[in-house]
């Protein structure tokens, strides 16, 4: 292992440790004298690579949102549902999410904290636009192709959003919350409403009396 790679496992050391530390203690709780034990590395060590406990905290909100782009954005290059990735895709992205569990309980604690740090507040907002845009387009397709009835696809778009980050964060209060099942329950109702107003059923002919 060459300097550079060492010094970058050590570096993923420390920010695993403080994500296990943040999710279960949280980050107000935690010190770095607690990040370093738990890492496995001296105190000093901890500044060698990153300036402050808070820097760290930047570092995971990064993680946290590039990973959580990359998802959105693959999926939404995939294109294998349709329309129905309206509905369909959670389940695809939940169990992505899954493989990384303290990733999405990092999510209560960044939401926390955006009111105290604008730097947090930025990369959230970032995280959120960059859903609603996904989403949006999704949409915006299935109108330009007919599929969907003309809707407002952002207003749309950031409610999905809402719900699907409000439910994974009340699945951690309240683990017997099943979010794929509420999430594509509710999505394909959404779904279905757009695609039968944007092709009604004919309605039956009325008989003429004599």
């Amino acid at each position: 292992m060459t300097h550079h790679e060492s010094r970058s496992h050590r570096r993923e050391q420390v920010l695993d440790a403080a994500l296990k530390l943040f999710v279960t203690r949280g980050y107000e709780d935690s010190t770095v004298d607690d990040i370093a034990r738990n890492a496995g590395v001296s105190k000093g060590s901890i500044y060698w690579y990153f300036k402050s406990k808070l820097e760290i905290l930047f570092e995971l909100t990064d993680r946290y949102v590039t990973e959580s782009q990359s998802q959105v954005v693959r999926l939404a290059a995939a294109d294998k549902y349709g329309t129905e990735a309206l509905y369909k895709a959670h389940r695809d992205m939940h169990l992505a999410a899954g493989k990384d569990s303290d990733m999405e309980k990092l999510l209560s604690q960044l939401m926390a904290l955006t009111a105290r740090y604008p730097e947090i507040r930025d990369r959230m907002r970032n995280y959120y636009r960059q859903w609603d845009t996904v989403t949006a387009q999704l949409i915006e397709r299935g109108v330009t192709d007919g599929k969907f009835s003309p809707v407002d696809a952002k207003a749309v778009a950031q409610a999905i959003v809402a719900l699907y980050d409000g439910l994974c964060m009340r699945q951690q209060i309240d683990p017997e919350v099943d979010v794929l099942n509420v999430i594509e329950t509710t999505m394909k109702l959404v779904h279905d409403a757009l695609t039968q107003h944007a092709h009604p059923h004919p309605q039956p002919a009325i008989k003429e009396t004599a």
